[in-house]
């Protein structure tokens, strides 16, 4: 491919994947499995690549999807059977020693479908605003640009369908409400390697530099496509209303109203050019198109360098966790929902459903029990606020601030005093 160095920076100018590049979450290790196999299949080396693909399914359980796509790539490449064998390996060793130690089969998450209520469920479209937070809507809209393109070299069919693929698993999925999916952004950063190998197979007719029409219309049509992502998102947008932390509130509102007036500022002028069969007189409308483009590529990547900072609650939890310390509670058996007070007080979690009514029932004394208002309160715990108040059995020992927004405790730890 022409300018294929610009993979690099098309890659690092993906802002979740810049934003998350230094984090332990499973995404970022799963683009670096898909793009690793891709490119050990382009040096023909099958045997390497299904060994390597074989670990997404088990880094994340949506990645299974990729396994049928490299099954077809072994076929066409007429690899060895044994290829076909290691895309599994990685499942049967994780299950095998999952039922040995943990006594548990995780491939059993596949065939129990149902899914907490808390998270809610999508719609068709949930997914193409996310994409374009995750990766950015240039890089979007090149990737759109460079498909039909990226058809016609080798593999090419595989750089489209595999990121296809999971964009509709995880549509599916979220669309449903199965698997306790929570619809995220950043579940779509595993897509990253190949929307970049995309996006370079779109940018090519920009930078042709003898073509001046041809590179003109390009960049038309990418600022066309950037206005239709955003019109698709404002679509989204009104049907489900996303979640938007209080202190981003008063900022809603204006930030829309800029976004749509930039993208209307991108449509006019893309269509004028696309308009005029002869590129007279239409050089500072290609510039301002071309440095539209470039605020909207490099804006997004420069928020992702802002280090990760504790949001409010997760501030909560960690005081929370101090308290553990100046009370006396270390050592003091814990059960919680939230799953995150496992980890800010360095404690393993208890095999089990440690967050139900049953689990409370069955609590010694002196036992822990951190209420949360995100969690405790969904339909599947059922807990409301004040729930163990009534309960002689149960001490409220601490509460802490509210989270912005609220007048009440975010969080309440409760002690066990009588045995069941």
């Amino acid at each position: 491919m022409r300018h294929a160095w610009l993979a690099v920076p098309l890659l690092y100018l993906q802002p979740l994947f810049t934003h998350l590049a230094l984090t332990t979450l499973t995404e970022t290790p799963l683009a670096f499995y898909g793009t690793l196999s891709t490119w050990l299949l382009l040096k023909n080396r099958p045997t390497a690549s299904a060994a390597v693909i074989a670990l997404a399914p088990i880094t994340r359980y949506e990645a299974i999807v990729f396994l049928p796509v490299w099954a077809i790539a072994l076929w066409r490449m007429r690899a060895a059977w044994w290829n076909y064998l290691l895309l599994i390996w990685a499942m049967l060793a994780y299950n095998l020693g999952a039922g040995l130690w943990l006594e548990t089969l995780p491939i059993n998450r596949f065939i129990e479908p149902a899914g907490s209520p808390h998270y809610g469920r999508g719609t068709w479209m949930t997914f193409v605003p996310k994409l374009a937070v995750a990766c950015g809507p240039i890089v979007v809209a090149l990737a759109f640009m460079g498909a039909w393109r990226i058809l016609r070299r080798p593999f090419g069919w595989l750089c489209l369908l595999a990121p296809v693929s999971y964009f509709v698993a995880e549509t599916v999925v979220y669309r449903w409400g199965v698997y306790s999916s929570g619809g995220y952004s950043r579940f779509l950063v595993p897509l990253a390697g190949w929307l970049a190998v995309l996006a370079v197979a779109g940018i090519e007719p920009i930078c042709l530099r003898r073509r001046r029409w041809l590179r003109l219309r390009a960049l038309a049509v990418c600022g066309l496509l950037t206005a239709g992502l955003w019109v698709v998102s404002e679509i989204e947008w009104q049907l489900n209303p996303p979640e938007v932390a209080a202190s981003w509130l008063p900022l809603v509102v204006p930030l829309r109203i800029a976004l749509a007036g930039l993208c209307v500022l991108l449509a006019i002028p893309a269509l004028y050019v696309l308009a005029r069969p002869r590129p007279e007189r239409l050089r500072p409308v290609g510039q301002f198109i071309f440095v539209t483009l470039l605020v909207a590529l490099v804006l997004p990547a420069v928020w992702a360098l802002i280090p990760l900072r504790l949001n409010p609650q997760q501030r909560i939890m960690r005081d929370t966790a101090a308290e553990f310390s100046c009370g006396g509670w270390d050592t003091s058996p814990m059960l919680a929902a939230n799953l995150w007070m496992y980890y800010w007080t360095d404690r393993y979690r208890p095999q089990g459903q440690c967050d139900s009514w049953t689990a409370l029932a069955g609590a010694q004394p002196g036992t822990l029990f951190v209420w949360d208002a995100r969690f405790c309160t969904d339909p599947d715990i059922a807990m409301p606020r004040g729930a163990l108040a009534d309960k002689p059995e149960w001490q409220l020992l601490w509460t802490s601030p509210p989270r912005p927004g609220d007048s009440t405790a975010f969080l309440e730890v409760y002690k066990r005093i009588a045995g069941p």
